[in-house]
């Protein structure tokens, strides 16, 4: 679009030289179709995608190992802005046929002009406010997957609560209120001090109707602190509830699904530093799980700027299914990677993962996983 926005004033500039003899007011008609084309082009939709293609082996002590090429992702969308006190985002999945996201984003206080946005209404499918990890995940190109814990309790693994089978994005239906507050400039940099998020969801996953196995609202709110621009600070919590299908009467059982997380994120130009505690109650059962992820960009850019951009990066994460009565069982993956950028539309990642689960101390399994993915995003 701004290419075409070019274009035109190119063309209309060369057209009021021809005519500048003539004493036309050739700059001010320039200027005023061209506002009246900006004007126009906000209520035209952006297309937006994501397709992520590559390659993953498994390779575990005493089994056959397990190569594959796969799709990752195959996502499409148009978003846009088309007033200050409305904008909105579609997704489409496309590899399971399935919408992702439809975000309408309504800014009741935009015509005041505020320095911070201090009071925004979602209503549609998103990520729950649970965890830096789940928002702030894969999708920032940092790692290929999410952390166990994040995997576990999150809304991506139905090992927990199987009768939730539309659990697989980390995404619910909802509504909700957002916002940050109280613009600041400590540290030199202008930001907001703190951001807040709470919100009222079906807790069936990805879906635009609740499961039968889940007629229950689910609640969630989160608050992080930003004492400085690059530092984020802070927790979120989730309260759900669902029907627990047990034995072969299928007879439900109201059960509880709860959620916690304790955030600490720090980022600049070149590093990129974040680390969480997640846990979680799921029918009496207590789970829980830490990350801690480090990421150097050697050559940092943004815009236009992203050409043979690399990063290199690190994480360990550990997760407990049931630390109560299992306290001494606990899963460890340890991973290693990098990121290249060699445009603005195009990012290569490559990673080793080396994951063991330990039981009173002994090591019980092992396995080893490459993965190498090309992504193209618009």
């Amino acid at each position: 679009m701004k290419k075409t926005l070019l274009v035109i004033g190119l063309m209309l500039g060369a057209w009021g030289t021809m005519c500048a003899q003539e004493n036309v007011d050739t700059l001010g008609l320039v200027n005023t179709v061209m506002e009246k084309v900006n004007a126009k082009s906000r209520y035209i939709p952006q297309v937006h995608g994501v397709i992520k293609f590559g390659y993953e082996g498994q390779f575990m002590n005493d089994a056959d190992p397990s190569n594959a090429f796969v799709f990752n992702t195959v996502w499409a969308g148009v978003k846009g802005s088309p007033f200050d006190w409305f904008d909105y985002n579609f997704q489409f999945d496309f590899g399971n046929l399935q919408v992702v996201d439809l975000h309408l984003n309504f800014h009741p206080l935009a015509h005041l002009k505020l320095k911070s946005s201090y009071f925004n209404i979602f209503v549609g499918q998103a990520k729950t406010p649970i965890s830096l990890d789940n928002n702030y995940g894969p999708g920032n190109n940092e790692a290929i997957n999410y952390s166990q814990v994040t995997l576990a309790l999150l809304g991506f693994n139905k090992v927990l609560t199987p009768e939730l089978e539309q659990l697989r994005y980390g995404r619910d239906m909802g509504f909700a209120i957002y916002g940050q507050a109280l613009k600041v400039n400590w540290g030199g940099k202008p930001h907001d001090l703190f951001d807040y998020k709470i919100g009222v969801y079906n807790g069936s996953g990805a879906g635009f109707k609740a499961l039968q196995s889940d007629p229950y609202m689910d609640y969630s709110a989160w608050l992080y602190l930003h004492p400085i621009k690059e530092i984020t600070i802070g927790g979120s919590g989730y309260l759900g509830t669902y029907n627990r299908i047990e034995g072969v009467d299928l007879h439900k059982e109201k059960s509880e699904r709860h959620r916690w997380a304790a955030s600490f994120r720090y980022q600049d130009a070149h590093w990129a530093a974040r680390t969480e505690y997640i846990g979680g109650k799921t029918h009496g059962q207590y789970s829980d799980g830490w990350y801690g992820l480090l990421q150097y960009t050697i050559n940092p850019g943004s815009g236009n700027k992203f050409w043979n951009q690399w990063s290199v990066l690190a994480r360990y994460d550990a997760y407990r299914s049931d630390y109560k009565n299992m306290p001494e069982k606990l899963s460890n993956n340890i991973m290693i990677g990098f990121n290249y950028r060699p445009m603005k539309y195009i990012y290569i990642q490559g990673q080793y993962n080396y994951r063991f689960i330990t039981a009173h101390d002994k090591l019980t399994t092992n396995y080893n996983m490459f993965q190498l993915l090309a992504g193209l995003i618009l």
